[in-house]
């Protein structure tokens, strides 16, 4: 699998149609071989009560203003 890390300005990450600001490090993953991508990002979510993103949440992450991955939360790491 080809993987990119990006940080900074250069990264959009959208949760719900809605971007996020509170992230620290975006990891892009293509795998041709199945057809798919995976995605990775470390974010801080200061309300834990009413967290910024959820299982089954649609997520959409840009690079350069490009989208280069949609898809949906299936996992969260504590």
């Amino acid at each position: 699998m080809s993987e990119t890390t990006v940080s900074g300005a250069r990264c959009t990450v959208k949760v719900n149609g809605k971007v996020i600001h509170n992230w620290r490090n975006c990891e892009v993953g293509r795998d041709l071989a199945d057809i798919s991508g995976v995605f990775r990002f470390e974010f801080v979510d200061e309300d834990i009560l009413n967290p910024s993103v959820v299982l089954g949440d649609a997520i959409e992450i840009e690079i350069v203003s490009v989208v280069v991955l949609k898809g949906y939360v299936e996992a969260i790491n504590e």
